[in-house]
C-alpha cells in the first residue's frame, strides 16, 4: 500500500514540475537570481532585486541546473530532493527497523497540499527541509559512531545550507547546539571527543552560511 501511494504522490509532482512556473517568489527572484548567476557567470548583489542580498544557497542549486532544465529548475530541484527524503527510510535512512512502516509515516506529510504549494509556487522550503533533515541524520550517525568527526563536520556544514537557504533556518543550528550540548554533557565530554567534534560540527556550519 506504501509503495502504490508513493508512486502515486511522485507522478503528481512529477506533472507539477513539467507545468509552467506561475509562483510569485519564483517569477520574482527564486529562478531570476539563478538565471543572471548563469548569464553573468558570478554571483551579484543587484539593487533592483532586494533578495540578492539575502540568503542564496537556493538560488545557488537552482543555478547549477538552469543551463539543463531553465525554468523548471527550482521544481525539478525540490522533486529530486522530495525523491531522496521519500526514499531515505527504505535506504535505512530513517528512525525505524522497518522501512515500509516508515515510508507509511511519512506520507500523509508528502500528502498535504501545504506540501505540493510549497514544491509548485516556486518557494525554498522543501530545499531548507532536505537539509535540516541531513543534519538530524548526520547527528544521529555521529552519536552512535565515537569517534566519527566526519559526521559531526556534515551536520555543522548542512545545518549552516539549511540556514544559508532561508533566515529562518537559523533554528536548526539552535537546535544542533541544543542537541550536542546535551549529549556532551551525557558523556561528560569523555578524552575531549565531544568537544574535539562539537568543533568540527561549527566550523562546517560556518563553511555552510
Amino acid at each position: 500500500m506504501a509503495a502504490g501511494m508513493t508512486v502515486g504522490l511522485v507522478t503528481v509532482f512529477w506533472v507539477g514540475v513539467l507545468a509552467p512556473e506561475t509562483g510569485s517568489d519564483a517569477v520574482g527572484h527564486r529562478l531570476v537570481i539563478p538565471a543572471l548567476m548563469v548569464r553573468s557567470g558570478a554571483l551579484e548583489a543587484r539593487p533592483e532585486i532586494l533578495q540578492s542580498y539575502s540568503t542564496l544557497a537556493g538560488e545557488m542549486l537552482t543555478a547549477g541546473l538552469f543551463p539543463l532544465a531553465g525554468t523548471q529548475s527550482l521544481r525539478a530541484l525540490e522533486f529530486g530532493l522530495a525523491l531522496v527524503l521519500m526514499a531515505a527510510p527504505v535506504l535505512g535512512l530513517g528512525f525505524s527497523g522497518r522501512p515500509g512502516l516508515a515510508l507509511l509515516t511519512m506520507l500523509p506529510f508528502w500528502a498535504s497540499t501545504v506540501v505540493w504549494w510549497q514544491l509548485f509556487a516556486g518557494f525554498v522550503d522543501l530545499i531548507q527541509l532536505w537539509f535540516a533533515v541531513g543534519t538530524v541524520v548526520a547527528l544521529t550517525r555521529w552519536m552512535k559512531s565515537p569517534g566519527a568527526w566526519e559526521w559531526a563536520a556534515l551536520a555543522g556544514f548542512l545545518a549552516g545550507t539549511a540556514s544559508a537557504t532561508k533566515l529562518n533556518g537559523t533554528i536548526v543550528l539552535l537546535l544542533v547546539a541544543l542537541w550536542v550540548g546535551l549529549y556532551g554533557w551525557g558523556v561528560r565530554f569523555r578524552r575531549g571527543r565531544v568537544t574535539a567534534e562539537g568543533g568540527a560540527l561549527f566550523s562546517q556550519s560556518a563553511s555552510g552560511l
